[in-house]
């Protein structure tokens, strides 16, 4: 399977609706699949490396870790919806209800992820028009990404991801995992790249 792990500004263009990237010189981290057993660990490696990040939240996994999700808030992260049960093949309606459950959820986290610019992120990047039209009508922002970190991929070995983590620039929306199956590549490489990248970038949330 081939998948673009740096997406080209051409994605901007023809799907403008979807924020790729942002315009200046930070690097936006982003975690999705949150909150898990493997986040008490990525908090402490970011707040390590002084960097702040934006975790994509599911809704179930928030009901299942709730403690989990309320330190993601109270160490200085950005929490956003990604959906309730991580489906990709739910049918427009469904995914508004998903949505807008999961939207409860964050409001009761934190008020301010919802109060303002609102963010979604599709699960697997999976989407068509119609769901985009939802989240239009709702106010979310679709965030998509630059750069795919290629964590969740098997094929992928600990030294390529920080490779692709080492190549991250000005403006890039970096997307990793909140997962168990991704941890023990994250822990080799995150730190590394994060200390090298830190030489020349700030890490800010979305």
């Amino acid at each position: 399977m081939f998948y673009p792990k740096r997406v080209p500004k051409v994605a901007d263009w023809l799907l403008p609706q979807c924020l790729w990237r942002k315009n200046d010189e930070a690097i936006y981290l982003t975690f999705d699949d949150a909150p898990s057993p493997c986040t008490l660990e990525l908090l402490e490696i970011l707040d390590k490396c002084r960097a702040k990040a934006t975790f994509f939240l599911v809704g179930e996994r928030i009901e299942r870790y709730p403690d989990v999700a309320e330190l993601i808030v109270k160490s200085g992260h950005r929490i956003a919806n990604h959906s309730y049960s991580h489906r990709w093949d739910l049918k427009a309606e469904a995914l508004r209800d998903e949505v807008l459950r999961t939207e409860r959820l964050l409001r009761n986290l934190d008020p301010s992820s919802v109060a303002g610019e609102k963010l979604f992120r599709f699960p697997y990047g999976r989407f068509n028009f119609a769901k985009l039209r939802v989240l239009s009508e709702l106010g979310y922002v679709v965030v998509m990404w630059s750069l795919l970190s290629a964590d969740f991929d098997d094929r992928v070995s600990e030294r390529e991801i920080l490779r692709l983590l080492r190549a991250a620039r000005g403006g890039d929306i970096v997307v990793m995992h909140d997962l168990e199956k991704t941890m023990k590549k994250l822990r080799a490489a995150l730190p590394i790249a994060l200390a090298e990248l830190s030489k020349r970038h700030s890490f800010q949330t979305l």
